[in-house]
């Protein structure tokens, strides 16, 4: 079996952990699936494949890959984690998303699919609108047991860590000035910044705060594991984009050693996250999970078993496996 994958991003983290990342893992379930990446989509490069993987399709090129696969006969699968119809403004891909003719390829690409997968249920609903329901699958992120193993105890280093993009701007603005009431209180934690320097809310506390460059995923990954922070947040303002975020910040999180506070919606009502609706209630909770190590020991022990119960890559991969062969 032949699966072709088109991704504009292959090294990226949606690749990681939706396509190129977690399709070739299916030889673990079934011997004799083939995987291959592709830069571009034309009759001759296709030609003989089972199947043909498009993440995140949104452009005029996509859209006459969709139009290969139903010419050559081929199964279109389509990928999204993200909602693509309600980007907020101060998002940098605001301007090609919001375009009609942008949101017009995505809705014929909808259609157009045999299958289409997505990494939450409110993706699942916006999605819906647009293609028959019973066509999109939910297929949440998942863990990577193949490769990595997740800690049996939690981290105890006095470390604060987020990590994201400047896509989070508005997101860490909405917090105001958490990090200097927490840094004031308790002065030998340490805040990490991974990917994005919020200067404009860390510029009176420089002397507790470590920055680090975006990385390459794997060295992502390692880099988190060995730093171990006990605590991971992930503040988002509260919009429909957000609302069909995935947990995956929580996922790395546990996989570091933290433990998580995350933004009161549903993705994120999942065992051993503590939830905020409010700059005072992020602030509480942290403060809560700062001093108090036997609630890190009990939330980080929720994480962990939901993680391991739902959420490993070896056991999500069968929803995958399960697509295929309905399809073909």
């Amino acid at each position: 079996m032949r699966i072709v994958v088109a991704t504009e991003a292959p090294q990226g983290a949606c690749s990681f952990y939706r396509s190129l990342g977690v399709l070739p893992y299916l030889n673990r379930i079934k011997a004799g699936i083939t995987i291959e990446s592709i830069a571009q989509i034309d009759w001759y490069i296709v030609s003989g494949a089972d199947i043909i993987f498009l993440e995140r399709p949104s452009t005029r090129e996509y859209l006459a890959a969709a139009q290969t696969a139903k010419d050559l006969n081929i199964k279109l699968w389509c990928d999204f984690d993200d909602d693509f119809f309600n980007l907020p403004q101060d998002n940098p891909s605001y301007p090609h998303y919001f375009k009609q003719e942008t949101q017009t390829y995505i809705k014929k690409i909808l259609k157009m699919s045999d299958v289409v997968t997505v990494a939450t249920n409110q993706l699942k609903t916006k999605y819906s609108q647009f293609t028959e329901k019973e066509k999109i699958t939910v297929i949440p992120n998942a863990f990577n047991d193949y490769i990595y193993t997740l800690p049996d105890f939690p981290s105890v280093n006095r470390i604060i860590n987020w990590r994201g993009s400047n896509t989070h701007r508005n997101d860490l603005r909405t917090i105001g000035d958490a990090f200097e009431r927490i840094v004031k209180k308790y002065p030998d934690w340490l805040l990490s910044f991974m990917g994005y320097n919020p200067w404009f809310i860390t510029e009176g506390i420089t002397d507790k705060v470590k920055y680090t460059d975006p990385l390459p995923i794997s060295v992502y990954n390692k880099f988190i594991k060995n730093m171990g922070p006990a605590i991971q947040i992930h503040p988002l303002v509260k919009n429909e984009f957000n609302l069909s975020k995935s947990n995956v910040a929580w996922i790395e999180g546990t996989y570091s050693g933290s433990v998580f506070v995350g933004p009161n919606m549903p993705e994120f009502n999942k065992p051993g996250i503590e939830q905020y609706d409010n700059p005072d209630e992020f602030v509480e909770k942290i403060i809560m999970f700062m001093s108090d190590s036997k609630k890190r020991d009990q939330n980080y022990k929720l994480s962990l078993e939901y993680i391991k119960d739902n959420l490993l890559l070896s056991e999500v991969n069968k929803k995958r496996m399960e697509i295929i062969d309905r399809i073909l």
